[in-house]
């Protein structure tokens, strides 16, 4: 009896000892973020705690024991609008942080046929794009605290295909995509960039920015609800082939 006793107590002791490693490699300062359950749900990679998350932000978390603040991607993906308030104030805190550290980086995709077009946010977009380095994305996880002090919060940040890094403060968030890298690593994309004006702010843009937004989405003129081409996904091939100074390959995957 005295040996079952022992066992018993051994098993649980056991259990509690692997359940405080799992949860040590899933919640530590690796950043890099879990699936912890099906249905849109993910671990976030901050280390903000529940109390100093901002309300807005509040109603797309959920804070669970032992596995800390998890992303309802569900409920994010049922959101149909932006505040452009706080998404241009968003966009100048990272615009001070990635500049004031020589990230290279630009703004893409909806956001950028947005500054082209519409002179602004496109109506009904949800977020901001913003194409970045491997080594700018590296040098932006060493110094996240930063963002997190002044709220911003951190989940998809992965290294596995095109999407790096979704960052969210006061309900809206800002997704950084790493689609083109050079062995691995690169500083600077090879191909020029130049200063474009969107709300009110001069950010990074591709500097035959039409071409782009042509392979991006074709007729880009005129307002429709496409999304990115899958020549965006390989690498814009035919924009690198005629523009690009050095060569490149691509980490993201049609899908």
């Amino acid at each position: 009896m005295k040996y079952l006793i022992l066992l018993i107590f051994s098993a649980i002791t056991f259990c509690i000892l692997l359940s405080i490693i799992i949860y040590m490699i899933v919640s530590g300062d690796s950043y890099m973020y879990k699936t912890i359950t099906k249905n849109g749900i993910k671990k976030c990679s901050t280390r903000k705690n529940w109390d100093t998350i901002d309300d807005r932000s509040k109603k797309y978390l959920l804070s669970e024991p032992f596995l800390g603040l998890l992303m309802n991607e569900t409920k994010l993906w049922e959101k149909n609008t932006m505040d452009h308030d706080v998404q241009t104030e968003n966009l100048k805190i990272l615009k001070e942080f990635l500049e004031s550290r020589n990230i290279s980086y630009f703004i893409d995709c909806g956001t950028l046929l947005g500054a082209v077009r519409d002179k602004n946010i496109i109506k009904g977009d949800t977020d901001v794009d913003i194409q970045i380095t491997q080594k700018g994305l590296d040098h932006l996880r060493e110094d996240i605290k930063e963002l997190e002090d002044v709220g911003f919060i951190a989940w998809r940040n992965e290294d596995n295909g095109f999407m790096a890094l979704s960052l969210m403060r006061n309900g809206e968030y800002v997704d950084f995509y790493r689609t083109f890298v050079k062995s691995g690593a690169i500083k600077k994309f090879p191909f020029n960039l130049v200063s474009y004006p969107f709300l009110g702010i001069q950010f990074p843009a591709p500097e035959h920015y039409e071409e782009w937004l042509t392979e991006l989405y074709g007729n880009w003129k005129v307002p429709a609800s496409k999304k990115c081409s899958e020549e965006w996904k390989i690498g814009m091939p035919k924009y690198v082939k005629k523009y690009g100074k050095t060569k490149w390959i691509s980490v993201g995957k049609p899908q």
